[in-house]
């Protein structure tokens, strides 16, 4: 109850001087409370000064400023490295993904070429072997371990 009362008062402070009897009052409950009378003090100079200022006509948008500036003040701030602001750092960074691109397109094509290579030198030793022409007999040497090394039927005739 006293809190509202005390919440009363400064409000009224903010829109016009109190009268007497409200003033009482605030003495009153500011003895009661003295670790509120600094705060009191602040509150009624500030609120003084302010009374002291011109009046200014406000925007046609002012109130939409103020919304959207509370808005932006309550979302969560989104901070950005200070290397990704502007367009350079996008630029660089895309370059050195074009460059990286090349390099391992680069390298791939190293392997490769490589690869053929032993391919190429596994197939040069091959020369090195002797020529095929041996093999035109290859399947009568083939046919050698299959046939018989005493024909017993001709062995039997023959005693």
């Amino acid at each position: 109850m006293h809190d509202d009362d005390y919440r009363k008062w400064r409000e009224i402070n903010w829109k016009r001087p109190l009268n007497a009897s409200e003033k009482a009052d605030l003495q009153e409950f500011l003895a009661a409370r003295p670790q509120l009378s600094e705060d009191w003090q602040a509150e009624d100079k500030l609120s003084h000064l302010l009374a002291r200022l011109p009046s200014v006509p406000l925007s046609s948008n002012f109130t939409a400023r103020v919304l959207a500036e509370a808005q932006r003040a309550a979302a969560p701030e989104r901070t950005t490295p200070w290397f990704w602001r502007g367009w350079r750092p996008r630029l660089a960074l895309g370059l050195a993904m074009v460059g990286v691109g090349f390099f391992s397109f680069h390298e791939f094509r190293a392997m490769e070429q490589a690869r053929a290579a032993r391919a190429l030198v596994a197939a040069s030793r091959l020369a090195a072997l002797p020529p095929i022409d041996w093999m035109h007999n290859f399947d009568t040497i083939q046919r050698l371990d299959k046939v018989k090394v005493a024909d017993e039927e001709l062995l039997s005739v023959l005693e």
